[in-house]
């Protein structure tokens, strides 16, 4: 069974594909070849949309930042969206999506956003 790799990075699609088992290889693949709900590819697609509206021309390195809520609805939605597929595929594919840093880094802009003054 063929790894895909579910991972935001600029200037590319979120979604690659293992080329090669013996020496792992990723190539990015399109969301149209994938056997998944229209509705998740369009999520998909929205979620890899925001993340490259992040990316400062100017200085990449001072990329933009979420503010506090954006940033945990973000990370919500791709947390989920790294569930659906898995689902969807599972008889295709095996899916490479690192939960621990997403949930990671969810419950830690929870444990922020609660120490915050909402008033």
């Amino acid at each position: 069974m063929r790894n895909l790799k579910y991972n935001f990075e600029y200037f590319c699609f979120p979604i690659w594909i293992e080329q090669d088992n013996e020496n792992p290889i990723y190539e990015n693949i399109s969301l149209d070849s994938l056997p998944i709900s229209n509705h998740l590819k369009n999520e998909i697609k929205e979620l890899e949309n925001i993340y490259q509206s992040k990316y400062n021309d100017n200085s990449p390195p001072d990329s933009y930042e979420f503010d506090l809520i954006e940033e945990i609805i973000y990370i919500n939605r791709v947390i989920l969206s790294g569930k659906l597929p898995n689902e969807e595929i599972r008889n295709y594919y095996n899916l490479i999506f690192d939960f621990d840093y997403w949930n990671k880094r969810y419950n830690e802009l929870l444990s922020k956003y609660a120490k915050t003054d909402k008033t």
